[in-house]
């Protein structure tokens, strides 16, 4: 890659920013009140008279998503398998919906609203094939589940969780090696973040075991990502004293009043630790202009964007309070502003 293309990547890059759905929008988006209001904020149009807004909201901003991505690498950049891999987390998502609506899990959406118009690249699988979920997957990389099934959905997934990330380790091996650490070490981060929170949400709302757990952590070729998580399920949730002096302390709940009862709130540690990552990754696409970092960052960030703007539309959905949403998507903003 030339050096002049390394410099359009990163300017374009940082013309996304600039352009944010999130910075000084977030709080007009919460505001708007109703999905309607909410859609004309996003998408400049009304929305259409029928249909579940929500779903067709998130496979909008996926969509598009997926194009800008790709208009900013380049053709030259998206023939490298890293970031065909990077993208194929929308093809993984996909296959989370066709195993949900083939379990019989509710789903916003059905199966004929989905398309490979809302991928970013060709799926790997026969998508025309569904329900035949052996017909779909046969021969493909997820060849698994028509030979051993998904009896158990949960485990489907979190399977599919860890094989996109495993895949997108592998596939480090498509980068030049002088390049190579400006992603690795960006990757092996968001892995081991994963990793936390998902170990602390398993024993909080699953009541998993250390030893149930570890067997569904991420785990990634020559790159330790899952000793802070097993290290954090050795903290109880209900010491406070436990978590003074731990790595992570800043995004954990406070101690309570003198006679109060407190608990890790998964929850709002989970929300701290994306506005932290969210922040970190908008400093770190300047810090490497003449490499793929910058690509990768801004992938993440709009990953970051749309999970918080569907935050709001669920809120919405929810009726929750104004200062409920605007406390969740604030932190983004004030970061992207």
């Amino acid at each position: 890659m030339t050096r002049y293309a390394w410099a359009y990547g990163y300017a374009r890059s940082c013309g996304y920013q600039a352009r944010s759905r999130l910075g000084s929008r977030a709080a007009r988006l919460a505001q708007a009140g109703k999905l309607d209001g909410l859609w004309r904020e996003l998408f400049g149009e009304d929305p259409p008279p029928a249909g579940p807004l929500a779903a067709t909201a998130e496979r909008r901003l996926r969509t598009e998503a997926g194009r800008t991505f790709k208009r900013i690498a380049g053709p030259e950049v998206m023939a490298l398998p890293f970031f065909r891999s990077l993208l194929a987390k929308a093809e993984f998502a996909l296959v989370k919906r066709l195993l949900s609506s083939l379990h019989g899990s509710p789903q916003r959406d059905g199966p004929r609203d989905w398309g490979e118009e809302e991928l970013p690249l060709a799926p790997s699988f026969d998508l025309a094939a569904f329900p035949n979920s052996s017909a779909m997957f046969e021969g493909t990389r997820f060849s698994w589940i028509a030979e051993r099934g998904f009896d158990d959905l949960a485990a489907a997934k979190n399977r599919l969780d860890r094989q996109y990330y495993e895949e997108l380790w592998a596939s480090l091996g498509s980068i030049p090696y002088a390049l190579r650490a400006s992603l690795a070490s960006p990757v092996a981060h968001d892995v081991e973040l994963e990793n936390l929170v998902w170990a602390l949400r398993l024993r909080r709302y699953y009541a998993l075991s250390r030893d149930e757990i570890i067997p569904l952590l991420v785990r990634l070729r020559g790159r330790d990502c899952q000793t802070g998580a097993i290290a954090a399920l050795a903290l109880r949730p209900d010491v406070r004293a436990d978590w003074a002096g731990w790595r992570w302390e800043a995004f954990v709940n406070d101690a309570p009043e003198a006679g109060q009862a407190w608990y890790f709130d998964v929850r709002r540690f989970e929300r701290s630790l994306r506005r932290h990552r969210f922040a970190e990754l908008r400093r770190t696409l300047h810090l490497n202009p003449s490499s793929y970092a910058p690509l990768y960052c801004l992938f993440r960030i709009q990953e970051y964007e749309i999970l918080s703007i569907f935050a709001v539309i669920e809120g919405l959905q929810l009726k929750a309070p104004f200062a409920e949403i605007a406390d969740f998507v604030g932190g983004l903003a004030e970061v992207g502003a």
